[in-house]
């Protein structure tokens, strides 16, 4: 089957979704489909070139960051797809199309279908839907409603990333029977071997926004300094976004400045360097969907701290891979990570057993067998 997969974000551009799209696509070549991916243009990132047996096309857009976008630049993404959508077309004679995204790549797929007859599976990935992140993205959310339940109810199947992001897909569009698809994750991430630092190392890797709750990280590593100052507690961030200059001058108010380092966007193949036996990755979301970048840590032997928001995605067991907090209780995070200072010798037995669940649960090839399953219906 020829499939044309529509993404603005591609490696290396973007996150956890274009990561998903990359692993999702090289899966279903390995499954015997041929795939064309088209996606955004950068500054030194060829025009089209084949990776894994994938065909990237790279249309021009206006993109000045790797990690991120605004809605303008996704707006002329649209656009340009739109005007590049006969030629790709031609070229690559699609049978079937995977959209990431109800906007900014469902108006793409809807176009290709109205115009061309292809029809198209719709993959939900967060912040694409309605009542998630009302906050940030409510008034663009009520903007687009109109045009995100034409483009839903015109896709041959919706599916979303994980339960959570499905309950809330049917609340904003009932009438449809969406699936639940989640993230894999890719085992083969290396680790950097053993940590020599002293005291406790925690992480957290994704997008530096509102959703992610990372001020009460902040203020759970004051509480604990407090009450024990001799304990030594280091927090590395990688990754980058719109938060990125209230957490810093958060942490210079709570003065932990100097054990709080702010890494920025690091590249997939970087991420080693964090990734590091004897650590623990703290995700203390608001509001998310099923973050790759927990499932990664998960992946490379590392216990995972969350929210209650993720419970029902089934990502760990409480007290066997890592601990679930309510979300915005600082308190309760603190008391998450004093665990790990009373125990320090359980971080990495918890963290294989953390590997091994995603090993079993979470793996690209489901991920990708269900598309083709939904591609072929």
């Amino acid at each position: 089957m020829r499939i044309l997969l529509i993404n603005y974000e591609f490696p290396p551009l973007g996150g956890g979704a274009g990561n998903a799209s990359y692993f999702i696509a090289r899966e279903l070549v390995r499954l015997g489909h041929e795939i064309t991916v088209m996606t955004s243009g950068f500054k030194g990132l060829p025009a089209a070139e084949e990776r894994d047996g994938i065909r990237i096309v790279r249309i021009p857009v206006l993109r000045r960051r790797v990690d991120r976008c605004s809605v303008f630049e996704m707006s002329t993404y649209i656009l340009s797809a739109l005007a590049h959508s006969r030629a790709i077309m031609k070229s690559a004679q699609p049978q079937r199309c995977l959209v990431f995204f109800g906007i900014p790549g469902g108006p793409v797929g809807l176009w290709l279908k109205l115009w061309h007859g292809l029809p198209y599976v719709l993959s939900l990935r967060g912040g694409d839907v309605p009542r998630m992140m009302p906050g940030a993205l409510g008034f663009y959310h009520r903007l687009t409603a109109p045009l995100s339940r034409l483009i839903w109810r015109s896709a041959s199947q919706v599916c979303a990333n994980g339960a959570r992001l499905r309950e809330l897909a049917i609340s904003f569009e009932p009438s449809l029977a969406i699936e639940s698809i989640p993230n894999g994750v890719d085992l083969g991430l290396e680790q950097a071997g053993s940590s020599a630092a002293q005291g406790l190392q925690l992480i957290f890797v994704g997008r530096l926004s509102p959703e992610k709750g990372l001020e009460h990280l902040f203020e759970a590593i004051s509480l604990l300094q407090g009450a024990h100052p001799e304990v030594d507690i280091r927090l590395t961030l990688a990754g980058d976004g719109p938060s990125r200059s209230n957490l810093e001058a958060l942490a210079h108010q709570l003065k932990l400045q100097e054990r709080i380092t702010f890494k920025g966007w690091m590249a997939k193949g970087d991420l080693a360097q964090i990734y590091r036996p004897g650590t623990v990755c703290v995700h203390p979301s608001l509001d998310d969907g099923l973050p790759n970048a927990a499932l990664e840590a998960m992946a490379a032997g590392i216990p995972l701290i969350t929210t209650s928001v993720l419970a029902q995605e089934g990502l760990i067991e409480p007290g066997v891979e890592g601990f679930l907090v309510k979300p915005g209780d600082s308190q309760a995070l603190a008391e998450a990570i004093a665990y790990f200072l009373d125990k320090p010798e359980a971080i990495i037995p918890m963290g294989q057993r953390a590997r091994a669940r995603v090993a079993q649960h979470f793996g690209w090839p489901t991920a990708a067998a269900a598309y083709a399953r939904l591609l072929e219906a």
